[in-house]
Order: C-alpha cells, then structure tokens, then sequence
C-alpha cells in the first residue's frame, strides 16, 4: 500500500486492523520533514520588561514554504539601537524552527531594537521593538513651564498643571495616580474642586 505523507511536517500515522485476527491493530508511523527553509517571522510581538532586569522572550521562527517550521537553521541577532545587552547573538532554531533571545536592560527605560538576520530568507531581516518599562516611582515633581503661571480671571491657563513621576533610576513612571486639590483662590479643576489624575507619558 503507498502512503503518501501529509502537507505538515511531524508525525504521520496509519493504523491497519482485521477483526479476529491475532496482531491485529497494526499501527505504521512516518516522519514527514519540511522543504527547505524560506520564511521568517516574529513570534512575539510586544517583548517588554523591566529596567535593570531582563526582557521577554524575543522569538522568532524560521518555516518552509508550508509553514512548518525548519530546525537546526542558524540566525543572527544584534541589538540594533538602544543599549543593554543580548543574552545570544547566534541561534540556531529548535522546537519547530524557534529562535529566541532575551535582552539585559540597564537602569534606562524606554525601546531597544532587535535585528534578527536570516540571510536569503524572505520577511530577514527582522526589526523588533523591546520596551523597558520603568519601575514604581519614588519621587514627583512639578513640571517647570507649568507652576508659577500668569493668567486672567476665570479663564484657564496656557498649560495644563503636570507632574512628572520618576522612579529611583530617574525614568518616568506612567500609571501612578496623584489627587489636585485646590487650596487657595478658588477656580475649578476640569471644572472640579479636585481631580485625581494618573501619569500616562
């Protein structure tokens, strides 16, 4: 009986019974291998982490024409902008054609850029934002153009008031909450007597 092997790399499987008869399932297994090696794609779309630690998985895969994933096929990756480090910078793929590396962030919040190279490859080379996120704020302060501001009665100011979160490091820190109370002169806050507003840039 010829078997011709399915379209996906991995196991194929055929089982051959008779009733009654001893022996009988017979089970017949194949490997089907991929064809050779023409695509690479991200894997992991928004890799972040925190400062002075180390970021997510970045992880890309390596496939034939089918997509099935082609291993012991070898990447290159560098850190193309930003700083910290690269815990590989040579990957060779496994696991269904994943290639994967991490990147050491120093105290510096903010993106790095991962390029990943598979030279001949269509989709190489790759470039990866990873975004070191700072940690829990330790200080505020207020945004200098924003105190300290001239206006007319009963109209709002130039600026918006704004502080500015940071944490030990001096990064600024998004989703940290503050309460504006007004304590002197009257006048309304997003026409409230108090507000309580949250950093988010």
């Amino acid at each position: 009986m010829n078997f011709r092997l399915g379209e996906q790399a991995g196991l194929n499987a055929v089982r051959v019974s008779s009733d009654g008869l001893e022996g009988s399932p017979i089970d017949f297994r194949a490997q089907a291998i991929g064809g050779r090696p023409c695509c690479i794609a991200l894997q992991t779309p928004r890799p972040s982490g925190r400062v002075a630690g180390q970021s997510g998985p970045v992880r890309v895969q390596v496939t034939d024409n089918r997509g099935n994933g082609i291993d012991n096929y070898t990447v290159q990756i560098r850190l193309l902008k930003g700083t910290g480090s690269l815990t590989k910078t040579a990957v060779a793929t496994t696991g269904g054609g994943i290639a994967t590396t991490f990147v050491n962030f120093d105290n510096t919040s903010g993106y790095r850029y991962v390029q990943v190279i598979a030279d001949g490859l269509a989709g190489s080379p790759l470039t990866i934002p990873v975004y070191a996120q700072a940690e829990a704020a330790v200080s505020m302060q207020a945004v200098a153009r924003t105190n300290n501001q001239g206006g007319t009665i009963k109209k709002a100011l130039n600026f918006p008031l704004q502080v500015l979160f940071k944490d030990q490091y001096g990064n600024p820190s998004l989703g940290e909450g503050a309460n504006f109370v007004i304590t002197k002169g009257g006048g309304f806050l997003n026409g409230q007597a108090s507000v309580v507003s949250f950093s988010t840039t």
